[in-house]
This record gives structure tokens, sequence and C-alpha cells, in this order.
């Protein structure tokens, strides 16, 4: 649920833009809840000579991220909602995303079921026989 990190302080991630893919690797969208905490650390970065930054717009850096953002978001929603139906442990944060259609429903049934098939032994050693082949 906390996919981009925004419940905590300083958060970098992967600048997933095709203006960066172009000029070449080793771009980061760095988000901080507070200015302060930004500034503290970005002074002590640069003057290391570690860090070069530059102001982006929100709205530019949250589509870099966008379709995955609301993929992950709903998907750890609905696991979570899944795991409280069943009594297990699970966090609450407060956010139900809207809409949220059978369709998405499904489709995390879907990719979970491959997980908790692709986590068996037995599909382990398919996988592994295939590898050798």
């Amino acid at each position: 649920m906390d996919f981009t990190n925004e419940f905590c302080d300083l958060s970098v991630g992967d600048a997933w833009s095709p203006r960066f893919e172009a000029l070449g690797g080793g771009h980061s969208v760095i988000t901080t809840r507070e200015r302060r905490s930004w500034r503290n650390s970005s002074r002590t970065w640069s003057a290391a000579g570690l860090l070069a930054t530059e102001p982006e717009d929100p709205a530019a850096s949250l589509a870099m991220h966008g379709h995955m953002l609301d993929f992950k978001k709903r998907g750890s929603y609905i696991r979570n909602r899944w795991r409280r139906r069943r009594g297990r442990a699970a966090p609450w944060y407060g956010l139900r995303p809207e809409p949220l259609p059978a369709a998405r429903v499904a489709v995390e049934g879907v990719i979970s079921a491959l997980f908790l098939i692709g986590g068996t032994r037995a599909a382990r050693r398919v996988l592994a026989g295939c590898r050798r082949r």
C-alpha cells in the first residue's frame, strides 16, 4: 500500500520517464514529506559531490509511475482485505481505492494463485527441469 513510501520522511526511487531514459541512466525521483528534511539531506549530499538535483513538477513525477501506483495500491488493498477476512494480521492504512471493480479483484485472485502455485516445491521442480533442457 505504501508503494512510494509516502509514509516516510524521505524516499528515493527510479525515474521512469522517456525524457530521462533518453538522457541515459542514473536518474531518480526523491520525495519528501517536509522541505526541511530534503534541504538538510540534499545540502550534505551535494556538498560531498554525491548528488545533483533539479526540481520536478509533482504531476510529472506521479505520471512516471501512475499506472503501477494504481495497480499496486489496489492489489495491496485487496490482499490485506482478504487477510483480515481470514482473521490474519494485515495493516490498515485508512485508504480504500475507488472504484474497486470486480474485474480488478479477479485479476488479483489470478496473480495470487500464480504466486501460490509458483511457490510450491512441485512447481519449482518443473521449472528447474525446464531450465536444464
